[in-house]
């Protein structure tokens, strides 16, 4: 009776400690990573003395304690939080200044066909005004061109002549 009492109770403690060892690989994620080294180095318990890990724990807890009188907790938030919130922002205006580059670039693009459309315009525009204009008036011409200094893009006037006199 004692052996099969001995039984029953170590195949409970086996089962609970099954049950243990999976709630603890599923709240701590390292477990599974680090499973590989235990038994070695830092995770074998025959290598550390209870008394000083317990003595190097209560070192810890008191430099903690004496760390967070001096350092406020929520302030340490609040600065993660900025600074995340700053690394955020400092990733968005990378992003809007390479937009804004491309945006430039793409209206600087239609700027020079806008003018080249305009020049081919104006020289037609201006072949066929010639020549309307001396049909309609023997011995005239007429053109198109800017105004002394500026450009055509700056306006442009209109300039008659009879017997090629400007």
């Amino acid at each position: 009776k004692k052996v099969e009492h001995l039984i029953k109770k170590l195949k409970k403690d086996l089962a609970d400690a099954v049950q243990n060892k999976k709630r603890m690989e599923a709240k701590y994620t390292w477990i599974e990573n680090e499973k590989q080294f235990f038994g070695q180095g830092e995770y074998d318990p025959t290598k550390r003395d209870p008394k000083e890990v317990k003595k190097r724990l209560a070192e810890l807890e008191t430099s903690q304690a004496k760390l967070s009188k001096t350092i406020n907790r929520k302030v340490m938030n609040m600065f993660e939080s900025a600074k995340k919130e700053y690394d955020d922002l400092k990733e968005k205006i990378e992003i809007l200044t390479k937009n804004k580059e491309t945006i430039e670039s793409f209206i600087s693009d239609l700027d020079e066909k806008k003018k080249e459309a305009l020049q081919v315009t104006w020289k037609q525009v201006n072949t066929d005004f010639a020549s309307i204009f001396s049909t309609l008036l023997p011995g005239w011409t007429a053109k198109l061109e800017p105004a002394e200094g500026k450009t055509m893009m700056e306006g442009l006037r209109i300039l008659f002549a009879r017997g090629g006199i400007w």
